[in-house]
């Protein structure tokens, strides 16, 4: 009978020996009934569960509310409800009154909204004179923002920042624009008018016509960061081909909502566009685009596919795991590969009201497929074509190919234990591919072949070996440690050992001996190290059955002709493929290579070899046998006296002139004197002597 408010101590409760705990109350309300304890009273010894009170709750639950929807009108306590002043709706400015009260000495007073918007919701089952201590949270109405305007591939928007005030707008939805018109009037914080322009030519397609004067934007809007738009501009189809994607907003498994916003792409001057989801549901599958490329043809409609998960197949000996309509995803309690039996629970699920519910296993087995793209919250309804959310069962044994060969358990009673090759290793034949073993108690007899089980050092364990050389194409993941292989897999395959691989990559000196595919191989008439000649038989094969038809009409049939695989090159056998004779090379590995060779260097390097250093040597001896060039240095003409100005009479002035030459003419001499020291004078060896060179 007892009143208690949310967080009141109902009692205090400890364990032994330990600190005392308080029990708080988890609401407001009544104290209904209280269970007949006393100090030292075991609570798991008196209870069959946790409960000790239940309170009776008389107050009107809390208007939800979160970053879009606000709450706009708490009250001071003690205060009463007197009469409504607004309606759901309607659209408000921070400031307009929404309800009358009596504050506690009688007067009446007016409760304003501390949002701008629309109102969302209010305390419709607040009574006159009742007080406002009855709400939980003393909140009589919420506030929800505009929603913001969606913007398509050929449409830019118009950005206002979301403390500026709103004014007014100074164009109206459908006026077409020219670059820098005067869309908005808006106030910044500092009280100042400023013009919002429009930033491309074109046609104003929607704007937000319930903004009022005195709204801050960002209060009264949903905001894309630290701007909203207040009018969406259709710039027409000419500007898509400069459009170039930017970002991925939502990835592939996403619950999107009609609206939201899965990708940005942006023009050629930087300013950003959302491509958002025309309808809900989840992204199954996306446009593959990166950063920077050029966006041709995308529009909201197909830049990504929006729709439901595909079903989960159930193959035979499996069971699907089906829950009921109007449930929502909260968590997985079993993952792929886990062994489960009948009636355990795979997941946790809410109903629409909130209560929880379990997706419950309809036969025992492993997890064999479950739709892991399932996140919490998603509506099964809305993202699954049907309601399996996992399939559970049996393994199905592997299919083995033409050419491939399974590893296969053997009969008996065999347990997994562990891996010993993974997914893509290449093997040989009686490579070890995993290791099971048989329960202690059994008489641990081997009934495999020897071709495929190895003993271990264990007598009850057992190696399964590859049968042949290959790639391990498959094996079955999901086994694990201690799994019985009779009940979890539906055939005796556990692994696939496929076709050979091919020689791989090839080296410049090498080139590859091909044979047709359909041949069946014979033999090797080389073996790998091996010299061959350009011709030279490699290996033989058998070329498969032909039917002839003949001039008159008649099939005659052929029988396989034998002949052998020439070698394409003189070389060396590097390489030769582990083929088994009498089969079909094309049933034994993947592609036509059979065998690498490595060519020799041709003759025709070596002559360039000797050319070369022939010409280097001939080189050598130029440059080493080569004279010095000469050097000549400049005589300078003797200063020769005058011949009036001889030193004595007896000095002949012929003597002072022998570095000279005269040549004379009649009464007149001309003297030539040389500038360098000759090297010999050019004549006919008769007197007179003549010269006819230097």
């Amino acid at each position: 009978g007892q009143d208690v408010k949310k967080g009141d101590v109902l009692c205090r409760t400890s364990k032994k020996g330990g600190m005392p705990v308080s029990v708080l109350a988890p609401c407001f309300g009544r104290v209904k009934s209280l269970q007949r304890l006393v100090p030292g009273d075991e609570i798991d010894m008196r209870l069959s569960d946790k409960t000790i009170a239940v309170i009776q709750s008389e107050h009107l639950l809390a208007l939800k509310a979160n970053g879009t929807v606000q709450k706009a009108a708490v009250a001071p306590a003690g205060h009463a409800f007197k009469s409504w002043l607004t309606q759901v709706g309607k659209v408000v400015v921070k400031g307009d009154p929404v309800a009358e009260l009596w504050d506690e000495a009688g007067k009446t007073v007016q409760m304003k909204v501390t949002h701008s918007g629309f109102v969302a919701a209010i305390q419709n089952g607040l009574r006159p004179h009742e007080k406002v201590d009855l709400i939980e949270d003393h909140n009589l109405a919420t506030v929800s923002k505009f929603p913001a305007l969606e913007v398509k591939i050929t449409q830019v928007p118009t950005n206002v920042k979301a403390d500026d005030i709103f004014v007014k707008y100074l164009k109206k939805k459908g006026d077409h624009l020219r670059k820098g018109d005067k869309i908005i009037m808006v106030r910044n914080k500092l009280g100042v008018e400023q013009y919002i322009l429009s930033q491309e030519a074109g046609r104003i397609v929607n704007w937000q016509a319930n903004l009022r004067e005195g709204m801050i934007v960002g209060d009264a809007l949903k905001t894309e960061g630290l701007a909203a738009n207040l009018a969406t501009i259709d710039m027409g189809t000419s500007s898509q081909a400069q459009l170039y994607f930017n970002a991925w907003l939502r990835e592939v498994g996403a619950l999107v909502q009609p609206g939201d916003a899965i990708a940005e792409i942006k023009d050629a001057n930087g300013r950003i566009t959302k491509l958002r989801a025309e309808r809900g549901g989840v992204i199954i599958d996306r446009v593959d685009l990166k950063q920077g490329d050029l966006v041709r043809g995308i529009t909201n409609s197909n830049v990504a596919k929006i729709g439901r998960f595909a079903p989960l197949s159930v193959k035979k000996g499996q069971a699907a795991t089906v829950v009921p309509s109007g449930m929502r995803f909260r968590s997985w309690l079993k993952h792929s590969g886990d062994l489960i039996t009948k009636g355990d629970s795979l997941a946790t699920l809410d109903d629409m009201q909130g209560r929880s519910g379990f997706a419950v296993a309809a036969t025992s087995g492993l997890v064999v497929k479950q739709h892991e793209a399932l996140k919490p919250g998603m509506p099964i309804d809305r993202v699954m074509e049907d309601h399996n959310v996992a399939t559970v069962g049996k393994l199905h044994s592997l299919k083995v190919e033409t050419g491939e060969g399974g590893v296969d358990v053997p009969d008996g009673h065999w347990f997994f234990k562990e891996w010993r090759a993974k997914t893509g290793d290449t093997v040989k034949a009686g490579d070890p591919i995993c290791e099971v073993k048989q329960a202690s108690w059994n008489s641990c007899s081997r009934q495999a072949s020897t071709m495929t089980l190895g003993a271990g050092a264990d007598p009850c364990e057992a190696v399964l070996q590859a049968p042949k050389d290959g790639v391990v194409r498959e094996r079955q993941e999901l086994l694990r440690a201690g799994y019985d292989l009779g009940s979890v897999l539906f055939g005796p395959t556990i692994a696939v050992v496929s076709k050979l691989p091919g020689p791989g990559p090839v080296g410049f000196r090498e080139v590859t001996i091909d044979a047709p595919e359909q041949a069946v191989f014979k033999g090797w008439l080389v073996q790998t190290g091996d010299h061959v000649m350009f011709g030279d038989p490699i290996a033989e094969v058998m070329l498969p059955l032909r039917l002839l038809r003949e001039a008159n009409g008649t099939v005659r049939r052929l029988e396989g002709i034998t002949h052998g695989i020439p070698s394409p090159a003189m070389g060396t056998v590097t390489w030769e493929q582990s083929l088994n004779p009498d089969l079909r090379i094309g049933d034994q590995q993947v592609g036509r290579n059979i065998a690498k060779l490595r060519r020799d260097l041709p003759y025709w390097l070596f002559v360039l070899c000797a050319i070369g250093l022939l010409m280097g040597i001939l080189i050598v001896l130029f440059y080493s046998m080569k004279e010095a060039s000469p050097h000549y240095s400049s005589m300078k003409t003797p200063q020769l006296p005058e011949k009036n100005k001889l030193l004595n009479a007896n000095q002949d002035w012929a003597d002072l002139h022998r570095p000279g030459i005269d040549f004379t003419s009649g009464d007149r001499m001309h003297t030539v004197y040389p500038k360098y020291r000759p090297l010999g004078i050019k004549h006919g060896f008769t007197a007179p002597i003549f010269v006819n060179g230097f």
